[in-house]
């Protein structure tokens, strides 16, 4: 008996590409849908379709599909394909059959279908632990290296190398332990959301702070307080009015 598999892909030379390897493993596997959307593949659960198993992009031109286990009943197991970083795949490498990372190859493919026979193929059920995955979804992923442009060649900074970030004339730069200074090609606000929120704190509009560079808190015009920071910044660095009583939990927390 064939293995009923539907795709759900947004892109369509990834489906197509996933569909030609398939049908050259040595099993007899049937593609018998394609979804590109999660309209569509509301659409098609509602039908009750008889499918054993799922390859699943992530994320769709118009949503997350992990909300479609929300939505409509699946009960047939899930592999994962995704571009997700190394972080996110080892969540999903848990919570579900496994995950292909694009573009998918021949030998990794084989390895997940190879695993659907031997242990999930009699399974009435999905495995997916869709809230874990959701949660991990939603919690930020915090960068460990930063690829930065000097000159005419390329600069990998480590993320724990960094003592802080600023802006100055619409640029974004960070600074190193060793006093180094680079621009980086994002907003304060982007950066931010991938740093560790223990690690590195927003202390105004302008400077995002790591702990480690703090060296002396001061008090400062109008209930703030003023930082010397290692390196050394070239202006007065003032925690904002605002951001007094946040900072003080996060230096004690």
């Amino acid at each position: 008996m064939s293995i009923k598999i539907l795709i759900i892909e947004d892109e369509l030379p990834a489906a197509k590409r996933l569909k030609k390897l398939l049908t050259e493993l040595p099993h007899d596997l049937e593609v018998i849908h394609h979804c590109e959307s999660l309209v569509s593949c509301k659409t098609y659960f509602e039908s009750k379709p008889d499918i054993d198993l799922i390859f699943m992009d992530i994320r769709l031109g118009d949503g997350i599909s992990l909300d479609l286990f929300q939505s409509v009943s699946i009960n047939a197991p899930v592999i994962f394909t995704t571009a997700y970083d190394e972080y996110m795949l080892k969540a999903f490498k848990v919570h579900s059959i496994d995950y292909l990372l694009k573009p998918i190859e021949m030998e990794e493919l084989a390895v997940a279908i190879d695993k659907f026979r031997a242990y999930y193929q009699k399974t009435s059920s999905s495995i997916v632990d869709v809230s874990s995955l959701l949660q991990m979804l939603q919690s930020p992923v915090q960068k460990e290296r930063f690829l930065i442009k000097s000159g005419s060649h390329m600069v990998i900074v480590l993320t724990a190398d960094i003592q802080y970030f600023f802006t100055e004339d619409g640029y974004s730069f960070l600074v190193t332990q060793q006093s180094k200074k680079y621009i980086v090609d994002q907003t304060l606000d982007q950066l931010q959301r991938e740093v560790n929120p223990k690690e590195f704190f927003r202390i105004n509009r302008s400077m995002l702070v790591r702990v480690s560079a703090i060296q002396k808190v001061e008090q400062y015009f109008n209930s703030r307080y003023a930082l010397e920071l290692i390196p050394a910044y070239s202006e007065t660095v003032v925690v904002a009015r605002e951001k007094v009583k946040d900072f003080k939990e996060w230096l004690e927390s």
